[in-house]
């Protein structure tokens, strides 16, 4: 019995690992990419599809920067758009909008810095 039991465990295990690794692999198109510095992002604006990703890249050499949903600071337009912590110097952060919409942001830390994202079906 506990053989039985220790094959289903590993078994579990297995397949829970592979169903995250085909999680994590799953093919999300990046329809734009937004560069991040100080004075702002660039493009300031963009329109995607939805399920459609925005790379955020942070192309600075020491800032720290946050792209998150408008309201500022609570980000409660589209609460999921926020990476929940600053994209640090030559780093990236995506995100895959699942709503349609025109979705105003700012850099949580700057909060001057400001887009607009249209999401289209």
């Amino acid at each position: 019995m506990r053989k039985k039991l220790v094959i289903a465990l590993l078994t579990l295990a297995a397949a829970s690992a592979l169903g995250a690794s085909l999680l994590s692999d799953r093919d999300v198109r990046v329809g734009a990419v937004m560069s991040m510095t100080e004075k702002g992002y660039s493009p300031a604006t963009t329109t995607i599809k939805r399920g459609e990703a925005v790379r955020f890249v942070n192309a600075t050499d020491d800032a720290y920067l946050w792209p998150a949903s408008n309201l500022h600071p609570t980000h409660e337009l589209y609460p999921e758009f926020d990476p929940r912590e600053p994209v640090g110097p030559g780093e990236e952060w995506e995100f895959v909008f699942e709503e349609a919409g025109e979705w105003t942001y700012h850099d949580h830390l700057k909060p001057r810095i400001r887009g607009t994202i249209s999401v289209v079906e």
